[in-house]
């Protein structure tokens, strides 16, 4: 069971970080600010410069989801990528929670959506580290 729940846990956030990194390489800029507002809940004026970054942003989120479903196809084997999975979770916890007001009035994210993130970071960080498989120690 637990091995199960880990690979729904890496399989969610792999899938979802691939098709985020993919829309905002592949997608027309117009249409991946309603992406990112769908999603992530952030509503920008999409200028030049986020579109650079959103571009730069989006190769890495796309790597995250390639990695964390490497280590869904088989966890005992690429058991050392959980760790920066989890360094990445823990990091993005914390950014959102020392910057909630910040993010809230930068991107105009509702507090809704930014307590629905807040919550998804909290399920999958403690997800995943609580339903890591054990080493195999055969």
């Amino acid at each position: 069971m637990r091995m199960i729940l880990f690979k729904t846990f890496t399989g969610i956030v792999g899938i979802y970080h691939v098709l985020l990194g993919l829309s905002g390489l592949l997608l027309p800029h117009e249409l991946f600010a309603k992406v990112a507002a769908l999603i992530l809940g952030v509503r920008s004026e999409m200028d030049t410069t986020f579109q650079l970054v959103a571009k730069f942003a989006s190769v890495y989120v796309l790597v995250f989801g390639i990695t964390t479903l490497i280590l869904m196809m088989n966890p005992l084997k690429y058991r050392v990528l959980a760790l920066p999975v989890l360094v990445l979770f823990g990091v993005r916890l914390v950014n959102k929670t020392v910057f909630y007001n910040s993010i809230a009035e930068a991107f105009n994210v509702s507090p809704g959506q930014n307590i629905f993130a807040l919550g998804c970071l909290v399920v999958f960080f403690f997800g995943i580290l609580f339903t890591l498989p054990k080493k195999d120690v055969s």
